[in-house]
This record gives C-alpha cells, structure tokens and sequence, in this order.
C-alpha cells in the first residue's frame, strides 16, 4: 500500500512539474478554481453566483442576450475560422449576428441630434475632428452640468456609439444623473456600421480614441468642465487603460482619472493564469474558443510584435510604463471570463506604484451593470461619480510617485511641490518635510511616508538610509 502511494504521489509530482513548465506563473495571478461556474458542471441560469433578476431583466429588454444556457462560440467549427486578416473582415460583414451583442440592428450613423454638426447646439450634439490618417472621428456629446467631462470608449469590436444600447445609456447618464459624456466613434478592427468609417487594426482605434480625448481637453472649458474621466466597458474597457498608458508615453496630462469596466485586457484566451476564462466560459460569452483568439485578439493586431505591447493589451504594461499614470478604477464582474485579468491588472497598478481601486459586482455577468437601472447599475454609477469627485479635489487624495536614490529632491508628480531634500539619500525628519512644503509655491501642509521597512512613519528622530527605488506615497492635507 505505501508502494502504492509513494507511485501516485511520484506521478502527481511530475505531472505538477510540467505543468509548471508549460504554463509559466505571472505574477499576481492564481491558478484554476476547479469547483465554480463550468468547472462544477453549472449551465449560466442554474448558477448559484448568479443574480438572476439582473440578468433576465436586461434580456428581457434586449440589452444583453441571456437565455440561462451556455452561449455558443462564434464559429463553432475550428475549420471555418478565417485566415487572414481580410477575410475576417469579410466573415464579420457577412455574420453580423452571430456577434450576439446588445442592439445589434444597424443604428441611424448621422442622427438627427448630430447632423447638423453644431457644438453650440442643444443637449445632445455632435462634432467632427480629423483624424492623424486624415478619417472622419464623430464625437457625440450629452450635456449635462457636472463638473467633469466623462470621455467614453463603447465596448465591443462590431458597434457605434449610435447603437441603441449606448444612446439610451449615455442619454440616461445626462438627463437624469447631469453628467456630462462625450462618445468617440473610433475605427473598430473588424466591421464598423457606419461605411464612412473604415475598418483597421491596431494602432488605429485608439489613435482616434486618443484623437478625440486631445480635442476635449482642449474644449472642456467650452463644456463647462474642469476635469475629465475617461470610462469604458468590455473591450472599450481595455482602451480605457490603454488610453491612459498612452496618455504617459506622450507626456500629456489629458486624464484626470480612468474609471475602467470590465477590461478585455487579455491576449491569450487560453492563458491557464486566467481562472475565470474557463471558469465562466460561455457564460454570456463564449471565450475559451480558437474563434475568440483569432477574431478579437489575433486579428486586432497586425503581428505577434504588436500583440505583446502594452498599449494594444493593457496585461502586458509593466511598471515603467505607469509611472504618472492618472489614477485608475477598475470594477468588473463575478461571472465574467475577464474577472480575472482585471484582479491581475489591479494587482500589476498596485506594484507599479499607481492610485489605483478596485471593485468587484457579484452575481453580475460581464459588463451587465453599467446597462441595467436597477441596484447594480446604479451603484456602479454613483462609484463613478464618487471617483471622479475624488480625482477633482486632491486635496483627499492619496498620490503614489517614485523617487531615484541619489536625487535632491523629491516632487509631487502632478504639482511638482517639493516635500523633503534627500541629498546623499538620508531622509529628512517630518518637521523638516513640513518646513520645506512650507516653502513651496502652493504652501500645502504635506506629510510623506514611506511604504516600507526602513520608515513606517515618521517621528522627530526619524532619520535612516533609502536603500532603492521605491514608491512613496503622499497624503496631501488642506490647510
């Protein structure tokens, strides 16, 4: 007998050993649950995680299709999956239905709000910028009397911001919650309804993304805005983060804040880091399939190179790409197969040094709550509007920034107040931090301390020795 399980125990030992090796652990994520959603042999409707009276009442109105049954790939035979990037495209035009997405039927693209193009027009209007590939970008705006400019990137990779789903949505948003939200009609990759757009891979939607959040910035004063927000769901999601990552490879403080749903960050459906890829596969969305890797991963970037960048996926940024990042907000959902790539992106801000939070709706399936008035999607909207008060007076806020062993000086990253010297790398004690914030131009009240070993808090005798690099957070107090 203990021969015996001496061999099990040897044979599971091995297997283990391989599978580590075939499937290389990131950093911040776990392995598979193996007793929840598909794993226990649950259909979506017969869930015990699941609310149903979110998810039958968006079907019920049509705005996200849920029967309680597994949802079917997109192309259920491997053998049928285009090849190439045209002729993806050609599949996408040809099977538009197949999509299974929120008000599918083709949207009037010139509504009558926005065809006379007038910014100066009423509540709802819209505008027309150029674009860096001399394209046609439609902004559409729903006025409202916030104090931010809420810029939003619509989900999915076959849609306009003039479907139904998103006009009623972001109607709502403005008439009955004052906000103020500007839609950008990005190029989508693979079919977009309006002809007059064109369809291209990345760079090209979030070149229009970034086209769109430039000509805001430069107009929020015109609509009554003092800061903006960038928000977005599903794959609109991942450009949310992208947007932002882009933002800080140009060096341009366009965000004041990323509030992001739900982020199809992810290059790689069958990544074994991923639990809830299988975990809630088919669940709304039919994910862990050849058929999603090659339609909305492989063939959103024109090469492998561009599928590993950062600003195509947002999992692959690492902390060299954040550093005076706005701060972020990720909420995303319990049964959707992105939960867990959005964890692991909140997890990869947390160690980047970012002001990141997070959020997770249970029950919900993905994306479900931004489109539903009900609990769950008027929770979701009051975090927004809370997160972008806090990003409005940062005087509440806690700031993350790095600092260099050897620098003079330390600065806030967005005002650029100095707090303490460091010289040769000693830090400087708290009333020394308190007279040298005293002396900027901004004469802030500002304790510093350090996340970390070598000084917890600060006291009048505390002085030690910066050994590395490392994050410093900055509670900035009003006066």
């Amino acid at each position: 007998m203990a021969k015996h399980f001496a061999f099990v125990a040897l044979v599971l030992y091995l297997f283990c050993q391989g599978t580590v090796a075939r499937f290389p652990q990131r950093t911040f994520t776990r392995p598979h649950a193996d007793n929840e959603g598909r794993h226990a042999g649950y259909e979506p409707g017969e869930d015990p995680r699941l609310d149903k009276r979110l998810a039958f009442s968006l079907h019920r109105a049509k705005i996200i299709p849920f029967d309680g049954k597994l949802a079917k790939p997109l192309i259920a035979n491997t053998k049928d999956i285009p090849t190439s990037y045209e002729s993806a495209k050609e599949w996408a035009k040809s099977n538009i239905l197949a999509f299974r997405v929120p008000g599918i039927e083709l949207p009037d693209v010139n509504p009558v709000w926005r065809r006379e193009s007038n910014f100066k027009g009423g509540r709802m209007r819209g505008v027309e910028i150029v674009g860096g590939d001399k394209n046609k970008i439609p902004l559409d705006i729903y006025k409202g009397n916030s104090e931010t400019c809420f810029y939003y990137t619509h989900g999915s990779h076959v849609l306009s911001a003039h479907n139904k789903v998103f006009v009623d949505r972001l109607k709502y948003f403005s008439e009955e919650h004052d906000m103020t939200f500007i839609a950008v009609e990005y190029r989508n990759h693979l079919f977009h309804p309006d002809e007059e757009i064109k369809s291209a891979q990345y760079p090209a939607g979030l070149n229009d993304a970034y086209a769109g959040l430039k000509w805001v910035h430069e107009n929020k004063k015109e609509l009554g805005c003092s800061t903006i927000v960038n928000v977005g769901e599903g794959n609109g999601g991942n450009m949310c983060i992208t947007l932002s990552l882009k933002t800080v490879e140009e060096g341009k403080k366009y965000l004041d804040g990323s509030f992001c749903h739900s982020p199809e960050s992810e290059n790689n459906v069958f990544s074994k880091q991923v639990a809830s890829a299988t975990e809630n596969d088919a669940f709304g969305t039919c994910y862990y399939h050849a058929s999603h890797q090659a339609m909305f991963i492989d063939f959103f970037t024109r090469n492998a190179e561009d599928r590993k960048s950062h600003l195509a996926f947002a999992v692959e940024a690492g902390a060299e790409h954040m550093q005076g990042m706005a701060p972020m907000y990720l909420t995303f959902n319990e049964l959707s197969p992105f939960r867990d790539v959005a964890k692991e992106m909140y997890r990869n801000f947390l160690h980047g040094g970012v002001d990141v939070e997070a959020r997770m709706v249970m029950g919900a399936l993905h994306s479900a709550d931004f489109f539903a008035n009900t609990v769950h999607g008027e929770n979701t909207l009051n975090e927004l509007k809370r997160f972008a008060w806090r990003v409005a007076n940062p005087t509440s806020m806690i700031q993350t920034t790095w600092i260099e062993l050897g620098e003079k000086k330390m600065c806030d990253m967005y005002n650029g107040e100095r707090y303490l010297e460091i010289g040769s790398g000693k830090v400087a004690d708290l009333n020394a931090c308190k007279e040298s914030c005293a002396a900027s131009q901004t004469g802030c009240k500002t304790v510093t301390y350090f996340r970390s070993r070598w000084c917890s808090h600060f006291s009048t005798d505390c002085d030690t020795i910066v050994k590395s690099s490392h994050a410093v957070q900055t509670l900035r107090m009003a006066n």
